[in-house]
């Protein structure tokens, strides 16, 4: 999952990216906070999900957005 998504940013802004991270706090529901750098901007993430799947692939999904 997340490197599908790192390749469909990295071909939708033309550029690879500096950082990715990505972090879970393991509590009830699941929440991943997520980080993503290319060249001088950066783009937060956070998604709260009972199914740690769905959680990553909508938090990766809002940063394929967010990136212009």
């Amino acid at each position: 999952i997340t490197g599908n998504y790192a390749r469909k940013i990295s071909e939708k802004v033309n550029s690879d990216l500096d950082e990715l991270s990505l972090e879970l706090n393991n509590n009830s529901p699941k929440n991943i906070n997520c980080s993503l750098k290319i060249k001088d901007k950066t783009f937060n993430a956070e998604v709260n999900d009972s199914n740690l799947f769905y959680a990553l692939d909508k938090v990766l999904a809002k940063l394929l957005i967010e990136a212009n």
